[in-house]
């Protein structure tokens, strides 16, 4: 039986990206045999391999409208790609492109089984985060989609940001500039449903309207 120490040890074997992503695929399968499933310890392996391997290999990758990369640190890739294809490269079936290219609203909707959705500042924002408690979100804008992770009181946006780097960055939300929005819909980037879709290798549909 796995315990959440005994994956982060296994996860952090993987030497490269591809290695990481192998030793992953391993750990869903070993943690799918177990009946029920433990959504707690997938959810905290899905969370590890994208907080400590797919963001910061992913970090300095060039924003483009158009980017589609598919390799870190190769080529362009646009936000909404950014959000797809490390969830992809996690083992969780969602389809990248159509996903992609969705309002950041259907993006977070798709993901999410629990959705707020309100006006605000960036600080508004922050605070809807932190009562929401440690874990990993995903946030919609007026024109920007990325990931939210809540730490210890902490709140960092990765995302492919379209200003200031002009890449792929992991920042604290409050002073981002990519962060900036009239409007924000906040969900849970690794709810049940996706977290059973990766362990049952099933897909997860987007979400058309």
């Amino acid at each position: 039986m796995l315990s959440l120490v005994s994956v982060v040890a296994v996860l952090s074997l993987g030497s490269d990206y591809d290695d990481s992503r192998a030793a992953l695929e391993a750990t869903r399968v070993t943690l799918a045999a177990k009946k029920p499933h433990d959504l707690k310890v997938a959810r905290a392996a899905l969370e590890h391999w994208l907080v400590a391997t797919a963001f910061p290999a992913w970090t300095g990758t060039p924003w483009d409208f158009n980017g589609m990369s598919e390799v870190p640190g190769q080529g362009k890739i646009a936000c909404g790609y950014f959000v797809s294809t490390l969830l992809l490269h996690a083992g969780v079936k969602v389809q990248r492109i159509r996903l992609a290219q969705q309002s950041s609203e259907r993006i977070v909707k798709s993901l999410a089984s629990t959705v707020e959705d309100f006006a605000g500042d960036r600080d508004v924002a922050v605070q809807h985060a932190l009562a929401r408690g440690n874990g990993l979100y995903v946030v919609g804008m007026d024109f920007h989609v990325g990931f939210l992770r809540v730490h210890d009181g902490a709140v960092d946006f990765c995302n492919s940001s379209y200003v200031d780097t002009v890449a792929v960055i992991c920042e604290p939300a409050a002073t981002s500039g990519a962060f900036g929005s009239r409007r924000y819909v906040l969900g849970d980037a690794l709810s049940d449903r996706v977290v059973t879709a990766w362990l049952d290798g099933t897909a997860v549909p987007t979400r058309l309207k």
